[in-house]
């Protein structure tokens, strides 16, 4: 995953990345850039073009954090609660406590799994 950006501004030694808004018409709203507040030390100044990156492994990372941990959750207590013949409402009970218990475990990810790069200005 590869996206360009701009450095807008700093605080505090940390930059204001802006990217461009990628994502689909209905997503985007109101088709204005987004810009964040990166938390690790960027060397860029105000005006230069930079390219964020992340690696498979990070991706990966982030998928089953995000996706996985409360997806299985959700199954084994589903599970669990039909090996007690808990019946179909102790089921969604179970599915929906599995779920959160899931969700408990994930981790916050920080920007520090981002690369970032200077890149051309042109």
């Amino acid at each position: 995953m590869l996206i360009k950006g701009s450095v807008t501004g700093e605080v505090d030694g940390f930059a204001i990345i802006e990217t461009a808004n990628t994502s689909c018409t209905g997503c985007r709203g109101c088709n204005e850039p987004r810009s964040t507040l990166v938390n690790i030390p960027v060397t860029s100044v105000t005006g230069d073009v930079v390219s964020l990156s992340m690696t498979v492994g990070n991706q990966l990372l982030l998928a089953s954090n995000s996706l996985l941990l409360p997806l299985m959750g959700f199954v084994t207590g589903s599970i669990t609660a039909m090996l007690f013949d808990a019946g179909d409402g102790g089921q969604m009970i179970g599915a929906i406590a599995g779920f959160l218990v899931g969700a408990v475990f994930c981790r916050r990810q920080d920007f520090s799994r981002i690369q970032i790069k200077d890149t051309d200005n042109g």
